[in-house]
């Protein structure tokens, strides 16, 4: 067999290579390619497995006592330190002086080698995240999008994996890749329209039940223009780090707010209610939120509202994460996350509701050449697979939403509950009073469709 060193610097090698050539087959953004990148992390996945500390060992003690002479017994604790750095270095590849002659004048940027396990540590969950990023290539339809992107939030992958996952998501990335040069022999991304897993405006359309192809007018592909950008936000900021998601979604909800506006200008248009018309939907319209509003709220509108819930719970529910709120607030914050909660729901089950109802029975006519006779009209035609798994999604987010809106109340009434009883630390702000902290809270909310408690 190998020799130790040469067996540990061969794994490097090739978990180094399976890395960066899984990253080049991302980039080019296709199914093809996001196969390869698979197959490439699996690879450097099994790498990996090789490299264990005591084989890294082995091959940082070869390569010590071929390159240097053994060093002599330390004779006090600080020496014993500098030897034990120098050979974690050695086994990292990592001299230290190596470029110190190209710094500026002013001190570097504090860095932090890791100790060995702690970097196999960090490749795993690299490789790992690097995978489920690769994933995407399984969405289809906005919603599976949505839920793939909170799915991966919730990992808290690294920056490199994190923005892995929304290159491959983004469609101006799509666009921009596919007019790219070739860098080093690779090209930038296939040709053709944008992969069924990017947020486009075909995903927006899957999203509200409109055909690509609509021909409503212009105000609805302006609606579909505007909520392309606003998807993407909330993208974008669902894959950034917990603190700077929280600012990106407070400051995401002006674009739901202008959002809402259009989708009101669709709603309302002759070009989309001809379309209601056509394709059998059945809506119950409801005025504006606005005071004074004269347009009606209809299926646009309230997909609006219910991603406009989503963003804000996203919001306030990421602020317990980071341990922003104090514990007399938490009934005020459950019991606005109910009545979110339960506004989502609503609309989610509204746009179940635009369908026509399937088997509905239909009038009997009288047959021709006998009198009084009836016949029976034939069956309705059922509603396809696309559109019947999109109704089935939509009750179940409705089902889900409805679930943590009980937990909601129940967990008000637990936290006063827990005041009444004197359980929880007493609180008296100084300089701010309830009202205050309303507006510090909530006060950036948007005031349509989810009306403020």
């Amino acid at each position: 067999g190998a020799p130790p060193a040469l067996a540990a610097l061969q794994h490097r090698l090739a978990l180094r290579r399976e890395l960066l050539l899984s990253l080049m087959e991302l980039r080019k953004k296709s199914v093809a390619g996001l196969g390869a990148a698979g197959r490439h992390l699996t690879a450097a996945q099994a790498a990996l497995g090789h490299m264990s500390p005591a084989t890294t060992a082995a091959a940082a003690t070869t390569t010590g006592d071929a390159a240097t002479p053994a060093p002599s017994p330390a004779a006090d604790g600080a020496a014993a330190t500098s030897s034990s750095s120098s050979a974690s270095d050695a086994a990292l590849g990592f001299a230290e002086g190596a470029t110190r002659h190209l710094l500026g004048p002013a001190p570097p940027r504090q860095v932090k080698v890791l100790a060995w396990p702690d970097t196999l540590a960090h490749f795993r969950a690299l490789l790992e995240h690097l995978q489920a990023a690769v994933a995407a290539v399984e969405v289809k339809g906005y919603r599976a999008l949505v839920a793939h992107v909170e799915g991966y939030a919730r990992l808290r992958a690294n920056v490199v994996a994190r923005s892995a996952a929304h290159y491959l998501i983004a469609g101006k990335a799509w666009a921009s890749a596919a007019q790219a040069a070739p860098v080093d022999g690779v090209a930038g991304s296939a040709q053709g329209p944008a992969p069924a897993w990017c947020l486009e405006r075909e995903a927006v359309c899957d999203a509200c039940a409109l055909p690509a192809q609509h021909g409503a007018g212009e105000d609805v592909e302006v609606f579909l223009e505007q909520a392309t950008i606003a998807a993407g936000n909330w993208c974008q900021a669902m894959l950034l780090n917990p603190s700077r998601t929280r600012r990106r979604l407070r400051r995401g909800l002006e674009d739901w707010g202008n959002l809402y506006q259009h989708a009101l200008n669709a709603d309302n248009s002759e070009g989309l209610q001809k379309l209601m018309a056509a394709r059998g939907w059945s809506w119950t319209p409801e005025p504006g939120a606005e005071e004074g509003e004269v347009d009606l709220q209809g299926p646009l509108g309230t997909w609006v509202v219910a991603e406009t819930a989503r963003s804000m719970l996203g919001h306030l529910q990421m602020g317990f994460e980071l341990s922003l709120y104090e514990p007399h607030e938490y009934a005020m914050l459950f019991w606005y996350q109910h009545h979110l909660y339960t506004a989502w729901a609503a609309a989610l089950k509204a746009l179940h509701g635009v369908k026509a109802p399937v088997g509905a029975a239909l009038p009997a006519l009288p047959a021709k050449g006998g009198k009084g006779a009836k016949k029976a009209p034939p069956p309705p035609p059922a509603l396809n697979a696309a559109t019947a798994k999109r109704q089935a999604a939509l009750l179940a987010e409705a089902a889900c939403a409805e679930v943590h809106a009980h937990v909601c109340s129940a967990l008000v009434r637990l936290c006063l509950g827990l005041g009444q009883a004197g359980l929880l630390p007493p609180f008296s702000p100084p300089f701010s009073g309830e009202a205050e902290r309303y507006e510090q809270r909530f006060g950036a909310f948007p005031r349509f469709g989810v009306q403020r408690p």
